[in-house]
């Protein structure tokens, strides 16, 4: 137990959900946990916003069901890791680690959770913007489409 003194929640506003839009993100970790259900495993994501400057640190993760009971959840989130894996510049891994650092750009759509939160979740993956690339000048105001290296999961 942490003694932390006389806390008071109510005076602290909390950031909210991150709104939708394109960002530019770092792969900042990821784990292999058991799902809720116990039929399989996910991998978890979590991408850390770098642009625009006013999202920067803000958080945004995905969990793709790469071992699972049902065929059509694997082959969903391994096309959804491929997208991942190709707009980071990286088309063979042998560990997610190869992952961590890597900056790209990510299109952020809002979805309701079956508990009736809204919640900010990656629905693209656009290309790779870290060292190498050519450098961003600015953060489009509306979302682009490239359909050679991105994925657009159903929502």
């Amino acid at each position: 137990m942490v003694q932390i003194g006389d806390f008071d929640a109510s005076g602290v506003s909390l950031p909210g959900v991150l709104p939708e839009g394109e960002y530019v993100v770092s792969i900042a970790n990821t784990a292999l946990m058991p799902n809720r259900k116990g039929n399989g495993q996910h991998l978890w994501i979590e991408f850390v916003v770098q642009q625009p400057a006013q999202y920067f640190g803000r958080a945004v993760s995905v969990r793709l069901n790469l071992y699972h009971d049902n065929p059509m959840a694997v082959e969903m989130a391994r096309a959804e890791l491929a997208a991942i894996c190709r707009a980071a510049g990286r088309i063979r891994i042998q560990d997610t680690q190869e992952l961590h650092g890597r900056m790209i750009r990510i299109l952020v759509r809002h979805e309701v959770t079956s508990q009736g939160r809204k919640v900010a979740r990656p629905v693209e993956y656009l290309e790779y913007v870290g060292p190498g690339a050519s450098v961003m000048q600015s953060m489009p105001q509306q979302p682009k489409s490239n359909p050679e290296n991105a994925w657009r999961r159903n929502t």
